[in-house]
């Protein structure tokens, strides 16, 4: 049995992704045999997520504070926070036999064992350091293991929209939800609209009224199966973030709204292959275009569903894990 050490990052800012992510991976190791452990930042969504999840956890921030609760020698230590530098690799190193960076564009990423990205750019796949094992591209996106298996499953379309869906992950911190779908409930053509909401949601008050006030709006809170859901809509509206590569990977055609700008860099890669349409930045979205996707045909609808399956096939999880095996062995 190997010990393994995860620190990843969650807060109102940056949402709750990388622990989501982290969470598939940590049940996967375990489910393997290893010993696994979390340290995350004082965010109740997140806290709440790991007591529900039965691993182990300690409240330590990054930097010397996760350097301080990791008392004991590790086999690995997964680092999910962006942007580390070289020391707080260096000091990690003599705690740590292995150690594996996600997303990581600090100048620590040149020292480590693993670095995985799939989002990082194929001109830059060849930065990291000597004797970094990179993992690039969406072949290395990690989701839900329901994800591979509703890959595989056939999509059909109706001739014109019936059902979207808002979501916006964990947090939703630019308070997208409730005006987006007050705009799509206004037009006469709005299809069935499901609004689904995760931990950090702080707008329910508004959603719930406004839920009163439309019979054909239906808001859920912290879906447990985000696979089922997704696939059973015909669109999603989504930030450019995990969700994008989710809504992909089970065919539902996305419209992105983005949060951060390296998600609307996102966005516009997927647009232009033709498996997502990209609205701008949260800030500026071109609300103009809300009537024009409502009225997109099911020919359009099954193009972008297949472009979106075969770029995104629900195997990442799979892969990193039996990578980060590899490197414990």
């Amino acid at each position: 049995m190997h010990k393994i050490a995860i620190r990843c990052k969650a807060s109102s800012t940056h949402g709750m992704g990388h622990l989501v992510r982290q969470l598939h991976l940590g049940k996967s190791l375990s489910e393997a045999g290893n010993s696994v452990v979390y340290f995350v930042d004082d965010y109740r969504p997140a806290v709440e997520a790991l007591d529900q999840s039965g691993f182990p956890y300690h409240i330590a921030g990054p930097g010397e504070n996760f350097l301080r609760k990791l008392t004991e020698a590790v086999d690995l230590a997964i680092i999910d926070q962006k942007d580390n530098d070289a020391g707080f690799i260096q000091n990690l190193r003599p705690r740590a036999r292995k150690i594996a960076s996600f997303e990581d564009l600090g100048d620590g990423r040149n020292l480590v064992d693993l670095l995985v990205d799939a989002n990082l750019e194929e001109s830059r796949w060849g930065d990291a350091g000597p004797g970094v094992r990179g993992l690039f591209g969406l072949p290395y996106i990690v989701l839900h293991p329901e994800f591979e298996r509703y890959n595989r499953q056939p999509r059909s379309f109706p001739s014109t929209v019936r059902s979207a869906l808002i979501t916006m992950g964990g947090t939703d911190p630019k308070n997208l939800t409730v005006p987006l779908a007050r705009a799509l409930l206004e037009r006469k053509n709005c299809p069935a609209l499901t609004a689904v909401t995760g931990a950090g949601f702080r707008d329910w008050l508004a959603l719930e009224k406004l839920q009163m006030s439309w019979s054909g709006l239906q808001a859920l809170h912290n879906i447990p199966n985000m696979a089922e859901i997704l696939a059973g809509h015909d669109i999603v509206f989504c930030a450019g973030g995990v969700t994008l590569h989710e809504a992909m990977a089970v065919g539902t055609p996305a419209f992105a709204i983005n949060q951060v700008p390296h998600q609307e860099k996102k966005a516009r890669y997927f647009e232009e292959r033709g498996a997502a349409v990209n609205l701008g930045m949260a800030e500026n979205w071109d609300a103009g275009k809300v009537l024009e996707i409502l009225e997109l045909k099911g020919e359009r609808l099954e193009s972008m569903s297949r472009i979106g399956k075969d770029l995104v096939d629900g195997k990442g999880l799979r892969r990193v894990a039996e990578e980060l095996g590899k490197l414990m062995a």
